[in-house]
């Protein structure tokens, strides 16, 4: 009698393809593989979860010996579906899509001035003092990042006034890579 436990092995078994089971022969004209794989079977990427990019791991993966990666990025991820098109500027909190966007104010080093305004749909910063003032837009659960592929930055810079020490600069937190192409491992950054 056959149980239906040893039906779903053999089932799973046939799925995979590698010949697990005892006894089993290899297909004609082909040696036995008795070396066994190493299988990472669900791996996301920087489009699911944190910052490490497909390279990263595909490296860490050559590192550790594993045979095989099984990408699982959620498909809406990587297509970005619902995803924000615009970081509207029109205060401290913005929606679109249903998706809700908050701006973070954070301050680095000495400033004896660091506030925020927000006026006709843009951000007005003004900062005193030896530092950087910092505007962060924090999307729910990370709806605006996504690949640079195919994708178009419109941005509009207008000091009122400047120091001659001081300078507007946007900051985009890429994925972390490897080290390549002259570059160490670590988190891009384009500014």
């Amino acid at each position: 009698m056959v149980s239906r436990r040893s039906v779903l092995r053999a089932g799973a078994v046939a799925g995979l393809g590698v010949p697990l089971l005892a006894g089993s022969t290899p297909l004609p004209g082909r040696p036995a593989r008795t070396d066994p794989v190493s299988l990472a079977m669900h791996l996301h990427s920087s489009f699911s979860e944190g910052i490490a990019s497909m390279a990263t791991h595909l490296d860490q993966a050559r590192r550790l010996g594993v045979d095989v990666l099984f990408w699982t990025d959620h498909d809406f991820r990587v297509s970005a579906q619902g995803y924000r098109r615009r970081l509207g500027l029109g205060g401290w909190t913005d929606t679109e899509h249903g998706v809700g966007l908050t701006w973070r104010r954070w301050t680095e080093g000495a400033l004896a001035e660091a506030e925020v305004g927000f006026a006709a749909g843009a951000a007005v910063l003004s900062a005193r003092g030896d530092g950087t003032l910092w505007l962060d837009a924090d999307a729910w659960n990370s709806t605006y990042s996504g690949s640079l592929a195919d994708t178009t930055l419109q941005v509009e810079l207008s000091p009122l006034a400047l120091g001659p020490d001081a300078h507007l600069a946007l900051q985009l937190d890429l994925s972390y890579h490897p080290a390549g192409a002259g570059r160490p491992a670590g988190q891009h950054r384009l500014t």
